[in-house]
């Protein structure tokens, strides 16, 4: 398989531990990725403000994968539902997808609506199939785990056909103990009310320590961003005593498939990772 690698705006710059684990991993299930000259996904604050604009920067990805004839492959939950979004409205409204097309056309790109994006748990669960990742498995993770569901690849239901018990069975496949947070770690409320976006934050790692849970599992740069550098804001804004460690869905699947500590770029976690891991 082979798809064209979309790491969005967040994962390159804040967590890159994220695109490492995952070219690690991925290239272990033998799945091609293919870098292209991708731009932001559109998301949703362009959206808020301008629908143009929003499309056509979605519409711009999809053109540039779809002239390679692959399919996007994304590690952010959020790309995944815009990029979905998109192409679903553009597909649906002719006049809406003549002038993005318009657009496009000024800068050497023809869009036709062939692509489209997949979220790495979908790739993984669905179209990889757990099957062949247990094949890969060399231990099982026996920590406490809570899992992050990333909320937008599940929304809205006519765009993002994917389920939450495909997800479960495919973290059960390689983690023994598993607490499913499924309450949105309110991240994008960050650019505009940080305050809302923090008391979210609290209120789901008060029930990650209430049920005794060891570290954190996401798989969004959103999530990941939330749980791994605003949980340090919240520690000096609350004073909170403890902190929780979160790892991306790759790393910890890297974990069990046997890759190290600096294989993972563990270390460049902000909340650093019990070694007990590898034990």
């Amino acid at each position: 398989m082979k798809y064209a690698f979309f790491r969005g705006c967040i994962i390159p710059y804040r967590i890159s531990y994220y695109e490492l684990s995952a070219r690690r991993v991925l290239t272990r299930l033998g799945i091609e990725l293919v870098d292209l000259d991708f731009g932001c996904c559109g998301s949703q604050m362009v959206e808020s403000r301008n629908e143009g604009l929003w499309l056509a920067l979605a519409a711009r990805n999809l053109a540039l994968s779809e002239r390679e004839g692959l399919n996007i492959l994304t590690l952010c939950g959020s790309c995944a539902n815009v990029l979905s979004r998109a192409k679903h409205l553009l597909k649906s409204d002719e006049d809406k997808a003549h002038h993005v097309k318009q657009i496009l056309r000024k800068i050497g790109l023809e869009f036709k609506n062939e692509a489209r994006a997949v979220h790495i748990l979908k790739l993984l669960a669905e179209e990889t199939g757990i099957g062949k990742i247990k094949k890969h498995i060399k231990k099982t993770l026996d920590f406490k785990v809570a899992f992050q569901h990333p909320c937008q690849i599940y929304r809205p239901s006519e765009t993002m056909t994917f389920t939450k018990d495909a997800v479960k069975d495919l973290a059960a496949s390689f983690i023994s103990d598993i607490f499913h947070v499924d309450a949105c770690c309110g991240a994008t409320l960050i650019a505009t009310n940080q305050d809302v976006c923090m008391g979210i934050l609290r209120q789901n790692l008060e029930t990650c320590f209430a049920e005794d849970r060891d570290l954190i599992i996401t798989a969004c740069g959103n999530c990941q961003m939330t749980y791994d550098v605003n949980q340090l804001l919240l520690k000096v804004k609350d004073k909170i005593a403890t902190t929780l460690p979160s790892l991306s869905i790759t790393q910890a699947l890297g974990i069990a498939m046997g890759y190290g500590y600096d294989e993972l770029g563990l270390g460049r976690n902000l909340i650093k990772i019990d070694n007990r891991i590898f034990s």
